[in-house]
């Protein structure tokens, strides 16, 4: 039951993923919290 669970979950996604795209620089929002300090944090692990 939950592996049939889990296949019908991942074939909802994948039109997800098969089209996002990458956003540099996302707008943000003042109701976003602290996403803009993360990113900040985060970005130091990437080239």
């Amino acid at each position: 039951m939950l592996k049939q669970d889990v296949l019908e979950t991942f074939e909802q996604d994948v039109s997800i993923l098969e089209n996002k795209k990458d956003i540099h620089n996302p707008p943000l929002y003042q109701d976003d919290g602290p996403l803009r300090q993360s990113r900040n944090w985060a970005s130091q692990f990437y080239s």
